[in-house]
């Protein structure tokens, strides 16, 4: 198979540092494994902060105004445009965000000679659908396959866009087991907190800090109130800039008591890339349940991971005590988180599942 890849911006520069091994690869979403197993690859970035041009943010405006689909933007669809040509002569694009596929499958729907499009979508439901958005949406999803990261997403998603039926997997987000795995020797003298998307409720663990006696670091470039608990020490942290290294955030998840992830209630699988390195690295978590949680199959309270409820920062403060006075649960998390990503939720397994897909479309399509 010929399978492009297309990518928001900053791939491009990680690519040497996969292969020295100082980069996880699970942000290629099966990438360098499908090249590595004899398919020829190609791979493209846009940049989601394009300026448009004028056509470009009338597209914009009417996205604003609920005339066009979710998540999709004018400098997304014709940086697109500008790259149809080279996408012709794949036997299959995978869009790795819901506003790359959906550019893509419009430019196919005016006619461009395009071979079939699959996207991973992650969070549709996270604003408000008028008629004419849902409609043009479910359009869209019926000219393309979507991929899920979870199993949470998958009954909404055909409740509100009937195009997509027939045409959606859920394939479970993986991280690269051999990039992120536990210290030969760990302290755990404080506790983790990573995250950037807008699922993140840092309010709840803030709260929560105030009784707990550890520090906790804080890694995000969300904007945090500028009058924090004294054990809180905020670390200014975006994946795209790369301000912390991922050799170092490794260091972090390490040496870490437990990683704490606070979120919002969404159908998003907010948290999931943060929990499973945290696993890999042998790092007890703690996270929120929400209706978003990836899979109730892997992911087991008092197993391999502590569940605490919305909104609840006495609760949060209460699990990362359990935690800290009983070796016999942190070593049980430890110990699960680790089996779980080596034997389910790790890169291999997630291109296994995309390379089965991607082989079943371009048989339908006779491109192979």
């Amino acid at each position: 198979m010929k399978i492009a890849y297309i990518f928001n911006q900053g791939r491009a520069r990680r690519v040497a540092h996969i292969s020295n091994g100082n980069s996880p690869r699970e942000f290629f979403y099966g990438l360098p494994e499908l090249e590595g197993s004899g398919h020829e690859t190609g791979y493209f970035e846009v940049n989601p902060n394009f300026a448009p041009g004028i056509i470009g943010g009338l597209v914009n405006i009417l996205g604003h105004n609920g005339m066009a689909p979710e998540k999709m933007s004018g400098g997304v669809l014709f940086q697109v445009k500008a790259i149809l040509h080279k996408l012709q002569g794949y036997d299959v694009i995978v869009c790795t965000t819901s506003g790359i596929g959906f550019a893509t499958a419009l430019w196919k729907c005016l006619g461009y000679a395009l071979p079939p499009v699959v996207t991973i979508h992650c969070g549709l439901f996270n604003n408000q659908y008028n008629f004419f958005r849902r409609w043009l949406t479910s359009f869209l999803l019926s000219r393309m396959h979507t991929i899920l990261f979870g199993e949470a997403e998958l009954p909404p998603l055909l409740q509100k866009f009937k195009g997509a039926y027939g045409k959606v997997t859920v394939n479970q987000f993986g991280v690269d087991q051999q990039f992120w795995h536990p210290a030969k020797k760990a302290t755990s003298d404080y506790i983790l907190s990573v995250g950037n998307d807008g699922r993140r409720d840092f309010k709840t663990l803030i709260e929560a800090a105030r009784g707990i006696p550890l520090e906790i670091k804080i890694l995000t470039s969300r904007k945090l109130p500028e009058k924090l608990p004294a054990n809180i020490t905020p670390v200014k942290s975006s994946w795209h800039e790369e301000t912390v290294s991922d050799e170092d955030l490794r260091t972090l998840y390490q040496h870490a008591l437990c990683v704490v992830i606070t979120l919002h209630d969404s159908f998003q699988p907010s948290g999931q890339s943060v929990a499973l390195q945290a696993m890999a690295c042998g790092c007890p978590v703690v996270i929120t349940y929400t209706k978003g949680l990836w899979s109730d199959d892997l992911m087991k309270d008092n197993y391999n991971v502590l569940f605490v409820p919305l909104y609840e920062p006495r609760k949060i403060t209460r699990a990362v005590e359990r935690i800290l006075n009983d070796n016999n649960l942190k070593k049980r998390l430890s110990e699960n988180g680790q089996l779980t990503v080596a034997t389910k939720s790790n890169t291999v397994k997630f291109s296994e599942n995309l390379k089965e897909l991607l082989h079943n479309i371009c048989r339908e399509n006779k491109k192979i």
